[in-house]
Protein backbone atom coordinates (compact mmCIF):
# COMPACT_ATOMS: atom_id res chain seq x y z
CA UNK A 1 0.00 0.00 0.00
CA UNK A 2 2.37 2.72 0.72
CA UNK A 3 4.91 1.63 -2.12
CA UNK A 4 1.75 2.20 -4.73
CA UNK A 5 1.25 5.85 -2.93
CA UNK A 6 5.06 6.38 -2.99
CA UNK A 7 4.82 5.54 -6.71
CA UNK A 8 1.54 7.37 -7.52
CA UNK A 9 1.30 10.54 -10.28
CA UNK A 10 -0.84 12.44 -7.61
CA UNK A 11 2.09 12.54 -4.89
CA UNK A 12 2.71 15.58 -3.43
CA UNK A 13 5.45 17.28 -1.80
CA UNK A 14 4.08 16.84 1.88
CA UNK A 15 3.67 13.24 0.91
CA UNK A 16 7.26 13.21 -0.15
CA UNK A 17 8.97 14.89 3.21
CA UNK A 18 6.76 12.66 5.33
CA UNK A 19 8.09 9.53 3.34
CA UNK A 20 11.74 11.33 3.41
CA UNK A 21 11.69 11.40 7.63
CA UNK A 22 10.22 8.18 7.97
CA UNK A 23 12.98 6.60 5.94
CA UNK A 24 15.38 9.05 8.14
CA UNK A 25 14.16 7.26 11.20
CA UNK A 26 14.45 4.44 10.03
CA UNK A 27 18.22 4.97 9.48
CA UNK A 28 17.70 4.83 5.70
CA UNK A 29 19.72 7.96 4.98
CA UNK A 30 20.37 8.46 1.64
CA UNK A 31 16.94 7.17 1.03
CA UNK A 32 15.41 9.53 3.42
CA UNK A 33 17.86 12.70 1.60
CA UNK A 34 16.12 11.76 -1.87
CA UNK A 35 12.94 12.18 -0.98
CA UNK A 36 13.54 14.92 0.68
CA UNK A 37 14.95 16.61 -1.97
CA UNK A 38 12.31 15.82 -3.71
CA UNK A 39 9.64 17.76 -1.15
CA UNK A 40 12.20 20.52 -1.67
CA UNK A 41 12.48 20.99 -5.15
CA UNK A 42 8.12 19.84 -5.20
CA UNK A 43 7.29 22.52 -3.30
CA UNK A 44 7.97 22.36 0.17
CA UNK A 45 11.45 24.22 0.19
CA UNK A 46 10.93 25.70 4.09
CA UNK A 47 14.38 25.94 5.09
CA UNK A 48 13.65 26.55 9.01
CA UNK A 49 11.31 23.20 8.62
CA UNK A 50 14.65 21.19 8.00
CA UNK A 51 16.46 22.79 10.17
CA UNK A 52 14.47 22.20 13.12
CA UNK A 53 12.63 18.83 12.76
CA UNK A 54 14.15 17.00 14.88
CA UNK A 55 12.83 13.64 13.18
CA UNK A 56 15.93 14.45 10.56
CA UNK A 57 18.78 14.46 13.52
CA UNK A 58 20.07 11.56 12.31
CA UNK A 59 21.01 13.15 8.65
CA UNK A 60 22.32 16.60 10.16
CA UNK A 61 26.35 15.48 9.43
CA UNK A 62 25.34 14.15 5.65
CA UNK A 63 27.10 15.90 2.99
CA UNK A 64 24.11 15.32 1.08
CA UNK A 65 21.76 17.02 3.63
CA UNK A 66 24.41 19.93 4.73
CA UNK A 67 24.19 20.77 0.71
CA UNK A 68 20.53 20.92 0.71
CA UNK A 69 20.07 22.95 3.83
CA UNK A 70 22.61 25.24 2.24
CA UNK A 71 20.61 25.77 -1.17
CA UNK A 72 17.22 26.29 0.97
CA UNK A 73 19.23 28.41 3.19
CA UNK A 74 20.22 30.37 0.41
CA UNK A 75 16.68 30.31 -1.42
CA UNK A 76 15.38 31.41 2.07
CA UNK A 77 17.20 34.29 2.28
CA UNK A 78 17.10 35.41 -1.51
CA UNK A 79 13.14 35.45 -0.84
CA UNK A 80 13.64 37.23 2.40
CA UNK A 81 15.35 40.39 1.06
CA UNK A 82 13.18 40.50 -2.41
CA UNK A 83 9.98 40.66 0.56
CA UNK A 84 12.03 43.18 2.54
CA UNK A 85 12.81 45.33 -0.89
CA UNK A 86 9.14 45.60 -2.64
CA UNK A 87 8.21 46.39 1.18
CA UNK A 88 10.22 49.41 1.14
CA UNK A 89 8.75 50.34 -2.49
Amino acid sequence: RINDILRGSELDHHTAYSAGAALVQLGDLNAGLGWLERAAGTGFPCYPWYERDTLLEPLRRHPGFVQLLSRLRDGHEQARRRAQSSARS
